[in-house]
């Protein structure tokens, strides 16, 4: 099995579940009842979307011709705004478990921390909110 996506509500998991099997492709969610308590969906690394090896091939030939499939798998938000390519990296020194922390023992100065990304491709710079 090969994850293609991995989701951290139920909800978006079974989206793509859903389109998936309609186009004819069999599609295993692992970890999905820890789905149900948002905690336990972190901490198991989100609810992972995975299909058969064999099934890799069709999952493209659909991704190049349905535009809401992509978006489901890469939503905009994940994308440059400038190009819509998915090779963005995040600037910053801080993880986001750092922020986490500081947000935890600081309060209300971190919480307006918006993380800088920068496209890989065009190198074009946003702050994401």
């Amino acid at each position: 099995m090969q994850t293609i996506a991995t989701f951290y509500t139920h909800q978006q998991a079974d989206l793509l579940r859903i389109r998936l099997e309609s186009n004819g492709i069999r599609v295993f969610l692992k970890d999905e009842f820890t789905g149900s308590i948002a905690a336990f969906a972190i901490a198991a690394g989100g609810i992972k979307v995975q299909i058969p090896e064999e099934d890799i091939s069709a999952v493209r030939e659909l991704l190049e011709t349905d535009q809401e499939l992509k978006d489901i798998i890469v939503p905009k938000s994940a994308r440059c705004p400038n190009c819509s390519s998915i090779d963005i990296s995040r600037q910053g020194k801080h993880s986001a478990s750092f922020m986490i922390f500081a947000i935890l023992c600081f309060g209300l100065p971190f919480m307006f921390y918006a993380p800088i990304f920068e496209c890989n491709k065009c190198r074009h710079s946003w702050k994401k909110h």
